[in-house]
């Protein structure tokens, strides 16, 4: 949607999924001509059907509706109103699964935990245990102490995250409505505020919005976290046996391979992580930059209209 209607665009060619599809019916035994023959067929069938309808459907939508005269200040106005919506929903949803990866790490701290603990009171409490046949005082022990810690981290991830959602949430919503207010050039309802000071309003935010997708960290990035991890069990795996065979006896050679191998994996991790916060602090710094430049021209549009009138 823009400040002149809604576009719609689309692609006549088949999608990476279509085309790994078509590959592997072709490599397939079975069946593979006929895949080849059908799949083609297809591609050239709906492409010109798009071709003829979509461009038909165009030309009678531009003689229903023909293209309204240009405003430059509402341009302006549905550009912010654009601009902010979007960077309030990438700060919502960096923090949302910020806050979804601080649930799992909690929960999966807290399995550890129990586990170590309870381990650590069946050694501690060996004695005690064979003498009273009080099997369940570790358990017990363990069970308790990490429902008591793990409660108390919940509260705490809760009482950092669920204000900054709602808060996020709440501005969503108000620029939502009002881009479609301005979309449809209807007149703002009664007791709230106008476009222009809305604006004003989320340029206050936009540090903050700006700020919570730093901190989300790797929960903003799925792929380059996923990468990391793999990397990160690799190397742990690889230092791990490296460690192994130098202390226990092992092959020198071996272990000496495994933790070359090892830092290697260390200084490739670092390098990956490095580059894409670097990217990112770019990425995050021309959205600042973009939006300082698009609110200095809304002001001024807006001055130099004041003072035509």
């Amino acid at each position: 949607m823009t400040d002149q209607g809604t576009v719609l665009s689309y692609q006549v060619w088949m999608t990476r999924a279509g085309w790994a599809l078509l590959a592997a019916l072709v490599l397939s035994l079975v069946g593979s001509v006929v895949a080849l023959a059908a799949g083609l067929v297809l591609v050239w069938r709906g492409s010109k059907f798009v071709k003829s309808v979509g461009t038909s459907l165009a030309q009678q939508l531009q003689a229903v509706s023909p293209e309204p005269a240009r405003d430059e200040v509402h341009a302006l106005l549905v550009g912010g109103l654009s601009t902010t919506l979007r960077m309030a929903r990438e700060a919502y949803e960096a923090q949302r699964k910020a806050y979804t990866d601080s649930l799992l790490t909690t929960a999966i701290a807290a399995f550890t935990a129990w586990t170590a603990l309870l381990v650590g009171l069946f050694i501690a409490l060996n004695g005690f245990n064979l003498v009273t046949g009080r099997w369940e005082v570790p358990i017990a022990g363990a069970t308790v102490t990490t429902l008591v810690f793990g409660i108390l981290f919940l509260v705490s991830v809760r009482r950092r995250y669920v204000p900054r959602l709602a808060r996020y949430r709440e501005w969503t919503e108000r620029l939502a409505d009002s881009m479609g207010v301005q979309l449809a050039r209807a007149p703002p309802e009664s007791g709230k505020a106008n476009t222009f000071e809305l604006l004003v309003g989320a340029s206050e935010q936009v540090p903050d919005w700006l700020d919570a997708q730093r901190r989300a960290g790797l929960s903003g990035d799925p792929k380059i976290a996923f990468v990391i991890l793999l990397l990160t069990l690799f190397t742990g795996s690889f230092l791990m046996n490296g460690l192994a065979q130098l202390l226990f006896g092992g092959i020198a050679s071996a272990g000496m391979a495994y933790l070359a191998i090892g830092a290697f994996l260390v200084g490739l991790t670092a390098w990956i992580y490095l580059r894409w916060k670097r990217e990112e602090e770019a990425r995050l710094n021309r959205s600042r930059a973009a939006w300082d430049a698009h609110l200095k021209a809304l002001h001024a549009r807006m001055d130099r209209f004041l003072e035509e009138m």
